[in-house]
């Protein structure tokens, strides 16, 4: 039974809406349990965990319910001034989102950037 490999990248807030929906049409499609996909966040995207974005971050907590995993740029959180301790327990840093994304492709995944 097929298995779907996709890495989906952001590096602009204004996306999250567009990520976040492209993602749930891509489960929506699937089976639920034929999926590994990741979602990698540099840039100004990283912004998402500033006040004010309540909505985009209860879609990332629905995201990861349904098994997407997310992972963001350690770089771009610091360069945001945005603190790794102050991140949900549900996502994930790494130390350069670019590499993430390189290593992922390297393990098959397909590259989607909305």
């Amino acid at each position: 039974m097929r298995k779907w490999h996709v890495v989906f990248h952001i590096d602009q807030m204004d996306k999250w809406a567009l990520v976040l929906g492209n993602i749930r049409n891509f489960l929506a499609d699937i089976r639920a349990d034929a999926h590994d996909i990741a979602v990698v966040s540099n840039a100004g995207a990283v912004m998402v965990w500033q006040d004010g974005q309540e909505k985009m971050q209860q879609s990332i907590r629905d995201a990861v319910q349904k098994g997407v995993v997310f992972y963001f740029c350690r770089n771009a959180l610091k360069g945001n001034n945005i603190a790794e301790e102050d991140l949900p327990d549900y996502v994930h840093t790494v130390s350069a989102g670019i590499t993430k994304i390189v290593d992922l492709q390297e393990q098959g995944y397909a590259y989607i950037k909305p």
